[in-house]
């Protein structure tokens, strides 16, 4: 038997679970708890997200496509010297 992990939004879900409750193949155990990573981070680590979306909502950050820029110029540079 496989077993699959599903996100559904939370409006729709109940919509959903009727859907699948219908198919004879499906198991629905609502039961099972399924854990969220976040909660399986560390203190320490949950503390340095909380301080990247304060410095995000600052403008404090840089930007995916700043860091990309930056790291393609080092490896260019690298390879040129």
């Amino acid at each position: 038997m496989k077993k699959i992990t599903l996100s559904i939004e939370d409006h729709k879900f109940q919509f959903f679970l009727e859907l699948i409750k219908n198919l004879e193949f499906v198991q629905i155990n609502e039961n099972e708890q399924v854990a969220d990573w976040f909660d399986e981070l560390t203190p320490t680590q949950k503390k340095t997200i909380q301080i990247s979306r304060e410095e995000i909502k600052k403008g404090e950050g840089i930007s995916h496509q700043e860091v990309q820029r930056t790291v393609r110029k080092i490896i260019e540079n690298k390879k040129t010297a």
